[in-house]
């Protein structure tokens, strides 16, 4: 019997190029589906994802920077939403902004209303008592509302806890319906403590508020301006432990 011609070919498959073909069209496919899927996705929820880089950095685009580039915006991220006061310098600074704030300036000019300063406890705003109440009194002025509202922008503008404490000359209040110069302190500052709170609609947990009476003077507090002097409500930016 006569061999058969061609006995190498003995087992191909014909039919193999098939599987090659189909993965193509499987690959082909999976391009087609992802490119619809990447138009049909929501511009608005894209920029909703990088959001936080543009409010924080000031970054309006989407960048691809390098390397010392991108340092530099990982470090400024989030400086313009709040930040931390470490010095009586950036306090300043942070009045200043407060001044240029958009908000009520039907008053005129808020300079005369306070004063500065640094102690152990942290960065003060000192409010002059005697106009923010009428002598006595623990009712916060109409007139004093655009100072409170520029100071709740610096408050809202950096990380710091707040203390408020109320103090007052060493004279025992008159006419009142506080029996001491504790208590009258203390409801001064709870007065600026719920402006704070409830008008200004500022967290809460970030207050301690108290009132030291005629314990923790500025001044010997012996001349009618030495009192008045004393006569104040400490709005302390803690200093971070």
């Amino acid at each position: 019997m006569a061999k058969k011609k061609g006995g190498g070919d003995e087992g191909f498959d014909p039919t193999g190029w098939m599987v090659t073909f189909g993965d193509l069209l499987m690959l082909l496919l999976t391009f087609f589906v992802m490119l619809l899927t990447m138009r049909s996705l929501d511009t608005a929820a894209i920029k909703a994802i990088f959001t936080p880089i543009g409010k924080g950095g000031g970054i309006g685009a989407l960048l691809f920077p390098d390397s010392e580039q991108a340092s530099g915006i990982l470090e400024s991220s989030g400086a313009q939403d709040a930040m931390l006061i470490v010095s009586y310098a950036m306090l300043q600074d942070a009045m200043k902004a407060g001044e240029t704030a958009d908000v009520n300036d039907e008053w005129g000019s808020i300079e005369n209303n306070y004063d500065m300063y640094e102690n152990q406890e942290g960065y003060v705003i000192s409010l002059k008592s005697d106009v923010l109440f009428e002598s006595g009194q623990a009712d916060i002025k109409p007139q004093m509302y655009p100072t409170l509202d520029k100071i709740a922008f610096v408050i809202n503008s950096v990380t710091n806890d707040i203390l408020i404490t109320g103090h007052t000359d060493k004279i025992t209040p008159g006419r009142s319906r506080f029996s001491s110069n504790w208590e009258l302190s203390l409801f001064r500052a709870l007065s600026v403590h719920d402006y704070f709170i409830h008008i200004k609609k500022i967290d809460p947990e970030r207050f301690s508020t108290g009132g030291a009476g005629s314990v923790k003077p500025l001044t010997s507090g012996e001349t009618f301006f030495e009192r008045k002097k004393n006569r104040r409500v400490e709005i302390i930016l803690k200093r971070q432990k």
